[in-house]
């Protein structure tokens, strides 16, 4: 089994846009996405895709990382960047992903009617 993670984009949060700000604050969100290429037998490869982020929250001399990954999401990757596009747009951070990816499962679920 082999994996692999790759920058999908990142977007950096200064401090204007903080809540809570100190002097010198700044968070930078790095998205990525996570090809895991599981074997199930020796002929048949198939490629999982899974989500993750790093947070940096840089506060004058200090810095803080914060990270999360979800693995094996999906079989497919166009889920995933489409996933990912959404993490990014609404700045999403690793304390609340598994929640967002929750909720995403949820709408999916019930956007097919299935119960």
């Amino acid at each position: 089994m082999e994996t692999v993670k790759e920058l999908y984009g990142e977007i950096c949060i200064n401090n204007e846009e903080l809540i809570l700000k100190g002097e010198d604050c700044r968070i930078e969100l790095e998205y990525y996405k996570i090809k895991d290429r599981a074997q199930e037998n020796i002929l048949d490869m198939q490629n999982q895709f899974g989500i993750g982020i790093k947070r940096k929250l840089y506060n004058g001399n200090k810095l803080d990382i914060e990270t999360k990954d979800i693995l094996r999401l999906t079989n497919s990757e166009k889920v995933v960047d489409d996933v990912l596009e959404l993490l990014k747009k609404y700045k999403v951070t690793p304390i609340t992903l598994e929640d967002v990816i929750s909720d995403l499962r949820y709408q999916k679920y019930n956007k097919y009617g299935k119960r």
